[in-house]
Order: structure tokens, then sequence, then C-alpha cells
């Protein structure tokens, strides 16, 4: 399963519904419940904590890597329980740099089931995409000022 996500990683976030994370992120287990809200700029997102947890970063990787591609196992796509590509959203926690590209987090996607509100953050097998990869984002014009 290669998911074309940019149209299901808007809709997710345009919804603003909460989004379940059973066993919740890496290293938040007890954070399981979030929303995503618009980010800085063009595929950049928060995703936001409705439990008190930390809020994330997060940037569509289809948009900035070239070349991303993603192929979900049947049972990665069955513990967001995906029926169809287009319920799929993939995103990447990201952190900004003020003077070096910003990084994505490709080794530990986050996939969401964008129908059913149901995420996962996943841990791919073998070091061929990192967890620190740099990407320069479209910002909205007031941040690039700023």
């Amino acid at each position: 399963m290669s998911p074309n996500v940019s149209q299901a990683t808007t809709a997710a976030a345009a919804a603003r519904d909460t989004i379940t994370f059973q066993g919740g992120l890496l290293g938040f287990p007890d954070f399981v419940e979030y929303s995503l809200a618009e980010g800085p700029g063009a595929g950049l997102f928060w995703l936001i904590s409705e439990d008190g947890g930390p809020n994330f970063l997060v940037s569509d990787p289809f948009t900035y890597i070239d070349g991303y591609s993603l192929d979900l196992s049947p049972e990665q796509a069955a513990r967001i329980e995906a029926d169809a590509l287009g319920e799929v959203a993939v995103l990447a926690i990201s952190v900004p740099h003020k003077e070096e590209p910003w990084t994505a987090n490709l080794q530990g996607p986050i996939v969401i089931n964008a129908a059913r509100r149901v995420g996962a953050q996943l841990v791919l097998p073998g070091n061929d995409r990192g967890v620190r990869v740099p990407f320069v984002p479209a910002l909205a014009s007031v941040l690039q000022s700023a």
C-alpha cells in the first residue's frame, strides 16, 4: 500500500476531530488523544495533545522529501483500520531550526486513518530512512519576516 496522502492529510487537518493513538506516540504512551491544526506553512501541521501531553510540529513528507514513499504492511494498515489508500495520511515529526534546514523523522512516521480517526507511530526497520532528514519548509510570509 503506497498512500498518496496530501489530500487525506489536508482533510484530517481541517476536521479538528480527535485522533486516537492506541498506546500513544513513542515515548509518550499515556497521551493518546490528539487533533491536527494547520501549521505555519504548506504541508505543515500541529499535532495537538487533547489530554495534556506534548504538542508536535509535523510535516507531510510527500511535500518536502523528494522520492518519498511508504508501503504499509497489512499489519500496519490493520493497526489504523485502513481499508483504502485515500483514508491514510502520513506525517513526520519535524524540528524547526533557525540557521539550518528543518529535520523530519522518517524512521518513525505517523500514519492516520483520516476516515476513522485512528493513528499510530510506526518504527520502520533498517537505516535507509533516518530520524533527522533535512528539508526546507515553505513557510507563511508572516513567519519569514519574523
